[in-house]
């Protein structure tokens, strides 16, 4: 029985450290390997130009539809290349208002008057639009003017079906969560810039991304990450999904740690569903991507399960070597835990923040399975969890 056990500890402490850090070491190494980047290079005069519909899903964004709306209205691509529509989801605030006071020629406002999410709204939205490359952006990020030129210079790749942006986040927030997600976005910018060289990357950031028209294929109902799923659906197709790290959108964080744990286990619960949905993308056979689905996604989802076969395993196991690290897994949880108890009180240690952000990730994907278990899977947005920009 102990031999088991020894097996289970080292097993769950290198699917850990293989999550964490060997795999974007291994897909860094790769791509030093492989030394091929996409060529970008914007062809052709204005005139040639791909007609560009820019798609802003909208659910009671009073706040920042007239900002956005500007700012799309800003952005430098031909006007007479850009379509610009605003699909407000049932919104039961001003925005459906607020969308009328343009004229036709400014901004197309479509207004469905029942909410049934994002991913219904992409699904109905889509077929209406006139352009050959669909963008879409959620109605709180704000685009550089030179965004939609940056995407679609990737796109001059024929094998390239799918192109994100960079999500960037501007966070006033100093608590251990804030930089915690500062933190955690560094990590994923870079692992989404080294997938996008070695292969395709996984998802999209739903705040800016462009796809060609041609290859959507309509969301199975209920989706909740539209933004995975659609990219992930072109790379089944053959396509690649690339990454544009000059192509910038910026949003204002403005959330709690309550509100952050509600947003991140919806986007877990979504997370459960993509394995089913793309359940394909687990076959080896599928090579690169299946290695990089596998790793990226399906091994991150059963970190939990890692964590606590690693501290089963220890106690049972007992010795001075395997206590230890159960002492240091317990010591590090516990000051994540200590951490969130102090900013409570306003009392801010960063030295906890990393403790406490994995800790907090931890649960919220415990949270998240269990959440999908008892088949509370709502495709909805509750505005409240959003990030929004002023």
């Amino acid at each position: 029985m102990e031999l088991a056990f020894k097996w289970l500890f080292w097993l769950s402490l290198i699917g850990l450290v293989y999550t964490y850090l060997g795999y974007p070491v291994i897909i860094s190494a790769l791509v030093w390997a492989k030394k091929k980047r996409l060529k970008i290079v914007l062809r052709g005069s204005p005139d040639h130009l791909p007609l560009v519909s820019l798609l802003i899903p909208a659910y009671n964004e009073e706040a920042v539809i007239r900002q956005k709306v500007a700012n799309s209205l800003e952005l430098d691509y031909p006007r007479s290349h850009l379509e610009i529509v605003v699909a407000s989801d049932g919104s039961t605030d001003k925005t459906g208002a607020m969308l009328k006071a343009y004229s036709r020629l400014e901004i197309r406002s479509i207004i469905y008057r029942k909410r049934r999410g994002k991913s219904e709204v992409i699904n109905r939205t889509v077929p209406k639009l006139l352009g050959d490359i669909v963008v879409v952006s959620d109605a709180s990020a704000m685009l550089e003017p030179d965004a939609i030129k940056k995407l679609l210079q990737r796109l001059n790749d024929p094998e390239v079906g799918c192109v994100s942006g960079k999500y960037r986040v501007i966070n006033g927030d100093d608590s251990s969560r804030g930089r915690g997600e500062g933190l955690y976005f560094k990590y994923e910018t870079f692992l989404k810039s080294k997938e996008s060289d070695f292969n395709s990357i996984l998802g999209a950031h739903g705040s800016l991304y462009a796809i060609r028209k041609h290859l959507f294929q309509p969301l199975v109902t209920g989706i909740i990450n539209d933004d995975y799923i659609i990219p992930m659906q072109i790379v089944e197709q053959g396509y690649r999904s690339v990454y544009a790290d000059d192509a910038i959108s910026t949003e204002i964080a403005a959330t709690t740690v309550a509100g952050e744990a509600r947003r991140r286990r919806r986007i877990n619960i979504g997370n459960i569903q993509q394995l089913f949905v793309l359940r394909n993308l687990l076959n080896p056979l599928r090579g690169k991507i299946a290695f990089q689905f596998i790793s990226h996604k399906l091994l991150r989802l059963l970190s939990p399960a890692f964590l606590l076969a690693l501290m089963i395993s220890a106690v049972c196991i007992g010795g001075p070597f395997y206590s230890t690290i159960f002492v240091l897994q317990l010591l590090f949880h516990a000051l994540g835990v200590a951490n969130w108890w102090l900013e409570q009180r306003l009392i801010k240690v960063p030295l906890l923040t990393v403790p406490f952000y994995f800790t907090f990730g931890m649960w919220t994907i415990m949270t998240g399975m269990y959440a999908y278990l008892i088949n509370e899977r709502s495709n909805l947005w509750d505005q409240v969890d959003l990030y929004s920009a002023p």
